[in-house]
């Protein structure tokens, strides 16, 4: 007797998997609650046990849609279904969902991963090759070099990140290899394990690219203002548009750093007398430690010492600064100073 071959619904079902039902799944605002599939019988129903939020009562319409979410073996499941029936005798309700017709997938990455277009170049057996990488994530990369290299092959990656960052040598793994039609090599590529600084600059350019891909705010003019008064970060919060701009405020030098790679800021701005350190070793600071050279780091308020405001912005441009002034200047005098995205985005 011939075992019955399982339904391809049926090969991503298993007893005991976690899951997540949306009753009512065309309604906007639609609940969910947690769900363990108990069981099933093909082409009739699928029989979950739920666990509701504390005090809330178990409301459900009979035949009403519903949808059913789960992971299993890296994959994403969809299905889209409709409420049979329930019984809440036991301590768990179980609910019965009607067979589905057809059942959505789609493969989970463990990391994010974005598209790029950056130079590089591939060591391989000695020789230097010139490459192109295609996409980034945390864990690997996908390039396109001259190179033959073979599954298993071990080679190391040179390039410049988008926001200034050099790699050197970075060891990666090749996993995956595919010959194109112009002679060259597809890789797919995973990084091993280890403490390359390297991985975490790469890890943290792709996390902040994501991040920047999800606000939308690109495009936007940004500001970074470096220090300790509330009342000068208030106002200039007040006199910028939020549509139109974003403000970052840091209060120590290392949330600095962080942040200038984080928003590839338009313009710094850092009050003389912050407390931290001296607004001079922080312009050097800053200058010799942002991935763009060109973004400008305006100085402004009242210093201690006694100095007039000529010899203050001839101290500030000689650390690295851009510009000096005793207030904190005009929103349309910022916008003059703005790099030149920040310009551009502003006249649009």
């Amino acid at each position: 007797m011939q075992a019955t071959q399982a339904s391809p619904i049926e090969q991503c079902l298993a007893v005991g998997q976690q899951a997540i039902l949306y009753p009512e799944s065309q309604r906007p605002g639609k609940q969910r609650m947690e769900a363990t599939i108990r069981g099933w019988q093909r082409g009739a129903y699928i029989l979950l046990e739920v666990r509701l939020p504390h005090e809330r009562t178990l409301l459900f319409h009979e035949h009403s849609d519903c949808s059913l979410r789960f992971l299993k073996d890296g994959v994403a499941y969809a299905i889209e279904s409709s409420l049979l029936s329930w019984q809440v005798s036991k301590r768990e309700p179980q609910i019965r969902v009607s067979w589905p017709t057809t059942v959505r997938s789609a493969a989970i990455r463990r990391q994010e991963r974005i598209d790029v277009a950056i130079t590089c170049s591939v060591r391989y057996q000695d020789r230097v090759y010139a490459g192109t990488l295609r996409d980034l994530s945390s864990g690997g990369c996908g390039l396109v070099a001259e190179c033959m290299a073979t599954p298993a092959s071990q080679l190391t990656i040179s390039c410049c990140l988008p926001d200034g960052v050099r790699i050197e040598g970075l060891p990666v793994m090749v996993r995956a290899a595919r010959p194109l039609s112009d002679g060259q090599t597809y890789l797919g590529c995973s990084f091993p394990r280890g403490t390359h600084p390297g991985k975490a600059d790469i890890a943290f350019y792709v996390g902040t690219s994501v991040l920047r891909l999800r606000q939308h705010t690109a495009q936007m003019p940004q500001y970074l203002v470096i220090g300790r008064d509330s009342e000068v970060m208030g106002a200039l919060r007040e006199s910028l548009d939020p549509t139109q701009s974003l403000v970052v405020t840091a209060v120590s030098l290392l949330e600095a750093l962080v942040h200038a790679r984080l928003i590839v800021p338009s313009l710094i701005l850092l009050e003389y007398d912050w407390g931290e350190t001296s607004a001079l070793d922080a312009c050097r600071i800053l200058r010799a430690s942002l991935p763009h050279k060109e973004v400008p780091i305006v100085v402004f308020g009242p210093p201690q010492e006694n100095a007039d405001e000529t010899t203050l912005r001839t101290r500030v441009t000689e650390a690295g600064g851009t510009e000096y002034y005793a207030t904190l200047p005009d929103i349309q005098t910022l916008a003059t100073l703005l790099r030149p995205a920040g310009r551009e985005a502003l006249a649009q």
